[in-house]
């Protein structure tokens, strides 16, 4: 009894996982998803969609689960404060208003949260498989400087804001080497790592400033955050996981 209450238990949860990926619409549906990703702590607050509420816990390790946005595609990312005089009463704090583009996307909005401030700073990107096929690394330059990415023996010149597309090699594993585009030495490496290749997945790779500190006021380096997403076919179509 007590094995097959366990198998039961493994059972849902494994159709739990498996059931909260992204599939593109079916014919006639205008469901616009979207998931998030944090650049700086991790964040927790709130959005309203089809008269609910949902609360989203960002990381800065990991993708979200999928949201379904409103109709309109507007998102008002808020926190609830309850007011001195009356606990009860709960006042919306808002932190960031979003406008996701037009098209049947999915998205991932980036999150960041602003110096000495609980609001947060937003970038939208289309994260379609379109736009990121499977077996694909896809490098964005969020930094402010140039960056020059060597990443799966495809070399890339990256702008501030700009992404490219690396496939994936026929090895087991690749390296990712990035330079900086240094205003005083001129281009410095920065990163010279190992990365595994997944089959049946996709890579977000998302390169970013190291925030200044007192002891390190114009740091040289950079940070990178890395996201895999498994994809699958199923009978309703392609699944991002």
């Amino acid at each position: 009894m007590a094995r097959t209450k366990r198998n039961l238990i493994l059972l849902s949860l494994f159709l739990f996982v498996f059931s909260t990926g992204y599939s593109a619409p079916e014919s006639g549906e205008d469901l616009v998803k979207f998931r998030l990703l944090s650049i700086s702590n991790a964040v927790s607050f709130l959005y309203d969609q089809g008269g609910t509420t949902e609360r989203v816990y960002t990381s800065s390790t990991a993708f979200t689960g999928w949201y379904v946005a409103p109709p309109s595609g507007k998102l008002v990312f808020y926190q609830e404060e309850a007011m001195p005089d009356a606990p009860k009463t709960k006042l919306k704090k808002i932190l960031a208003n979003v406008q996701l583009p037009s098209g049947p996307g999915p998205f991932l909005i980036i999150v960041k949260q602003k110096p000495n401030s609980q609001e947060l700073s937003t970038v939208v990107l289309d994260h379609s498989i379109a736009m990121h096929p499977e077996m694909n690394y896809r490098a964005f330059n969020l930094s402010k400087r140039r960056m020059a990415v060597r990443l799966a023996d495809q070399d890339m010149l990256l702008e501030s804001g700009k992404s490219a597309l690396a496939p994936y090699p026929n090895n087991r594993k690749t390296w990712l080497k990035i330079a900086v585009d240094d205003k005083d030495s001129g281009w410095m490496k920065v990163v010279s790592k190992p990365r595994p290749v997944d089959n049946n997945s996709r890579t977000t790779i998302i390169i970013l400033d190291i925030p200044p500190s007192d002891r390190d006021p114009e740091p040289i380096g950079v940070i990178v955050r890395e996201v895999r997403e498994q994809i699958v076919e199923s009978e309703s179509g392609t699944e991002i996981l």
